[in-house]
């Protein structure tokens, strides 16, 4: 390993700390960084990353929080059975498409309305029919949107930080709906 390689170990492992255990006299006597090892006695020298570095790691923490089980699923409840729907993407389509699905067949004259309905499985399954559907649906929206809206925000929050205290004390979790549930 030569001085190169320190610096470009310094300068690429964030949050990591450097460990060197060659002798310092493999390095060059005059380069600054192996004259200033030798004088701190060979100490490893944690890396510090940068406010912008900090705010790139409290964003991805903010995702990953965005996208968790506490966020993104829906308990729902029916005659006393529990079921968990994840109110993500493909979740929200699905209720869509069978509330479309549905309306249409009633409105061909396929099915009638008091017979319109959907089962749900995952680990279990639900009978809904078109109007729990459409209640369902509307209930995921009343929560996606304001945790979207919340989201945006701690995003642009945490970018106008700057401080490492700030950004480390910075709750990105305040504001959302989380846990929700519905009985049916």
């Amino acid at each position: 390993m030569n001085i190169s390689d320190i610096t470009k170990i310094n300068y690429t492992k964030l949050g990591s700390m450097v460990t060197i255990n060659d002798e310092p006299t493999e390095y060059p006597v005059n380069h600054v960084l192996a004259e200033a090892w030798r004088n701190m006695g060979n100490t490893v020298l944690p890396y510090e990353p940068s406010l912008e570095g900090l705010k790139k790691d409290k964003i991805e923490e903010l995702e990953a929080y965005h996208n968790s089980d506490d966020v993104r699923i829906l308990k729902i409840t029916k005659n006393g059975d529990s079921h968990h729907f994840a109110m993500n993407e493909r979740g929200r389509n699905l209720i869509s498409e069978q509330i479309l699905d549905l309306q249409m067949q009633i409105d061909l004259g396929i099915i009638a309305e008091a017979d319109a309905s959907f089962t749900y499985v995952n680990g279990g399954s639900v009978d809904l029919s078109l109007t729990q559907l459409k209640g369902l649906y509307t209930k995921i929206m009343s929560i996606i949107k304001p945790n979207y809206t919340t989201y945006i925000n701690h995003k642009n929050n945490i970018k106008t930080l700057n401080t490492i205290d700030e950004i480390n004390s910075y709750d990105f979790k305040e504001g959302y709906l989380k846990n929700n549930s519905m009985i049916l």
